[in-house]
């Protein structure tokens, strides 16, 4: 049997104490849990289905803010544009005959992609996001480079009813369902809601009292017009 490496068992165990702390957040989600560690480390694509309310943006971004790296989330609606997820076209390039994509904080630039609402786009996005889904590939135009994403998330509340959606689908090798819950488990849920602590409330800030100038500007001289005589009828 091959011994690991040094680097890859500290990587493995810093991999499993995050699983742990999500594990110990979130009460009934384990095997969600390691399937986005299996993603993660696969370059995988996860798809998550469920119901509202069912954390599963909230296990995303735990996930994310544990991973030191980019992350790029965004709520997708059928008014989406590519702009707003690829980034838009550096206008200094442009003037110069250059169709560059300024992708600075977007999409293209991130190790963790999270697209909630997934199969609300419209086709536009679906066509572009085929590629990166499948090749981890951005391409618009004559631009293409390759992508730095080790996990993609798409979630959605309902399967695709559409034909259309299928390929953007079958995209997605790992699916699972989100579920509410268990009843069984509400005793543990609160158990762990009363280790929660809120943050402390905002202290108001004190009015200063507003401090006018004393400063005295000298009043002018009052002058008096003379009287008008009466003139003699």
């Amino acid at each position: 049997m091959a011994s690991i490496a040094p680097a890859h068992a500290l990587l493995i165990d810093k991999l499993n104490q995050v699983a742990r702390h999500l594990k110990n957040t979130f009460v009934g989600k384990d095997d969600i849990i390691d399937l986005m560690c299996i993603c993660l480390v696969g370059r995988e694509n996860l798809f998550l289905l469920g119901p509202p309310g069912t954390a599963k943006s909230a296990l995303v971004r735990a996930l994310a803010q544990r991973l030191q790296g980019k992350t790029f989330e965004y709520l997708l609606t059928r008014f989406t544009e590519p702009n707003e997820l690829f980034g838009p076209f550096d206008i200094r390039r442009l003037r110069e005959g250059d169709l560059v994509t300024n992708t600075e904080g977007m999409l293209p630039e991130a190790n963790l992609v999270f697209l909630d609402e997934l199969l609300n786009a419209n086709s536009a996005i679906l066509n572009s996001l085929l590629m990166v889904l499948n090749e981890r590939v951005f391409r618009r135009g004559r631009e293409t480079r390759p992508l730095p994403a080790l996990l993609m998330v798409g979630a959605s509340n309902h399967l695709p009813e559409d034909d259309a959606l299928q390929a953007l689908f079958d995209r997605f090798l790992v699916r699972v369902h989100c579920d509410y819950v268990a009843p069984t488990a509400l005793a543990e849920v609160l158990e762990l809601a009363g280790t929660w602590k809120p943050r402390p409330p905002l202290t108001p800030r004190k009015s200063q009292p507003r401090k006018f100038c004393t400063c005295k500007r000298p009043s002018p001289p009052l002058t008096s017009a003379p009287c008008a005589q009466p003139t003699p009828t």
